[in-house]
């Protein structure tokens, strides 16, 4: 009965650290790095011409403000964004040029 209980805890004592290990794996960059990481991402499509646009992050949330040239363009933005590892939202409040 001891060792039953024993084993118990055991196990119990593992799955709780291995959820606190995976969490922390896990865990969404800090918001400077994530404007990096979302600029970086958008500077490798030049034909985006993505470097007049204002990028911002708020815990995970990405705000993409400007102007680009077409709907197609700017829907490439907001997905190449998307895509960026702790990225947890795009705020699109982009434009396109008339």
């Amino acid at each position: 009965m001891k060792t039953r209980i024993l084993v118990s805890a055991l196990f119990a004592s593992f799955i709780a650290f291995a959820g606190q290990a995976q969490a922390q794996s896990a865990a969404p960059a800090n918001d400077e790095t994530l404007v990096t990481s979302v600029k970086a991402a958008l500077a490798a499509k030049p034909e985006l011409h993505a470097d007049k646009l204002q990028i911002s992050s708020k815990n995970g949330e990405v705000t993409i403000a400007g102007t680009v040239e077409s709907g197609p363009q700017l829907y490439t933005v907001a997905d190449t964004a998307q895509k960026v590892a702790g990225v947890k939202w795009v705020n699109n409040e982009m434009s396109v040029k008339k």
